[in-house]
């Protein structure tokens, strides 16, 4: 059986109420996966379509199906209504063949994948929202126990009013939502649930589901430290979302470069660690968790090195001359075009001229000399810090008492780090 057939089963049965698949969309399926499905329980028969896209025509309009004669001599027509001269189309009646995806039955499939897990084995998943959410056991972490439910529907319009329905979603302390979408929506459930796309830790052993339950763990060991805000504080990246926890309160931020350049230095309390190596880090080129800030023999983090210093002119000597003519020649143009009414030339003109001074005002000095590039660990030393205070701006709106620590604890420049004035325990990963 193929994951991928199975991953669009599950898309389609989060798409709409219905859950169709129609023969089109499993002509692709490798051979065994519509078996294999079926036999799982998470594929049932439809009744046959009524309507089908016309193969006849490219715009693939959607038809009508006549059907003809009776028992094996039944025949499928359809008559494209947009084109007069094209002849009546007979369909196979294969192409007419319809499941419905069961979410139940994939919802029990799951209660025993989490079953393995251990404690609060569920025999079979409970229904909790009818047709939208399902509970389907406990995962232990420690003494603590997270409840994983299956939702279905998460961005289906009515989502936040019936899962607020949910006595079982509204009063478990650590709940867990498996959802078949690829982005699940954080506010839909709020910020102390744990939210997971079962397209990405669902996956297939022989003919048998597996969900991976040590990213569930995870997320409920995690869940567990927000809530007992004392256990320590959390700066961890969960995809493309950072979950932010200090002195107990919990918020969440878009993954950033600052964000990823903040993580590794709270990872490195005290310690020096030189821009460029954080451009590196924040870039996904380099992750160095042994502390190791020195990768390469002579590694410069002395800021008045020569690697900080200034390296070839961005425009030369004659480059400025030829711009500068370049645009008193222009100009000259632009009145012209102006006297002559001309005014849309006057205007493009008037747009180059803009732009040859933007460039030379950013490429010379206040006396109109060449001026020079930065060298790359200047450069660095510019954009780690312009990324760490970017990311600070934003975590001083939704988290002040945290950006109060970190504006206070952080240095940038040539080096950068994190020292605060007492030990603080960071939970990073």
């Amino acid at each position: 059986m193929s994951l991928e057939a199975l991953r669009q089963a599950l898309r389609v049965a989060d798409a709409s109420a219905a859950a169709l698949l129609d023969a089109d969309e499993v002509a692709g399926w490798t051979e065994g996966s519509l078996a294999a499905l079926a036999a799982l329980g998470l594929l049932r028969k439809a009744p046959p379509a009524e309507v089908i896209a016309c193969d006849g025509c490219e715009e693939q309009c959607l038809e009508e199906v006549q059907l003809v004669g009776s028992g094996d001599e039944t025949r499928a027509i359809i008559v494209c209504s947009r084109h007069d001269d094209m002849e009546p189309t007979e369909v196979p009646l294969e192409r007419l063949r319809r499941w419905t995806v069961d979410v139940g039955a994939l919802a029990d499939a799951l209660a025993s994948c989490v079953g393995r897990a251990g404690e609060g084995r569920a025999e079979q998943a409970e229904e909790v929202v009818r047709g939208r959410a399902w509970w389907l056991g406990q995962v232990p972490v420690g003494e603590a126990r997270g409840d994983v439910f299956l939702a279905r529907g998460v961005r289906w319009g009515d989502a936040e009013d019936v899962f607020a329905q949910s006595k079982a979603l509204r009063g478990s302390s650590l709940p867990v939502v498996l959802t078949l979408s690829e982005t699940p929506a954080q506010e839909v459930f709020g910020e102390r649930t744990g939210i997971m796309s079962l397209l990405r830790i669902l996956s297939l052993e022989g003919k048998q589901l597996r969900l991976d339950l040590r990213a569930i763990t995870q997320a409920v060991r995690l869940l567990s430290t927000e809530t007992a805000g004392a256990v320590g504080n959390v700066f961890r990246r969960d995809g493309e979302t950072w979950t932010v926890t200090f002195n107990g309160a919990t918020k969440r931020f878009r993954n950033t470069k600052g964000m990823r350049a903040i993580a590794y230095l709270l990872a490195h309390p005290g310690e020096e660690v030189a821009a460029l190596l954080l451009t590196r880090v924040v870039e996904g080129n380099l992750y160095l968790a042994d502390g190791a800030h020195r990768p390469e023999e002579g590694w410069v983090e002395d800021t008045k090195s020569d690697a900080f210093k200034e390296s070839d002119e961005l425009l030369s000597a004659g480059d400025i001359r030829q711009l500068k003519r370049r645009a008193t020649r222009e100009k000259e143009q632009r009145e012209s075009a102006l006297r002559s009414g001309d005014v849309a030339e006057a205007a493009r003109l008037q747009k180059s001229i803009a732009g040859i001074e933007r460039l030379l005002e950013t490429s010379t000095d206040h006396r109109g000399r060449p001026r020079k590039s930065a060298g790359p660990q200047e450069k660095a030393r510019k954009a780690v810090g312009r990324n760490i205070r970017d990311a600070l701006r934003k975590i001083e709106k939704e988290h002040p008492d945290l950006w109060r620590h970190l504006n206070s604890t952080l240095r940038t420049g040539g080096n950068c780090s994190y020292k605060p004035e007492s030990e603080m325990t960071w939970i990073t990963q």
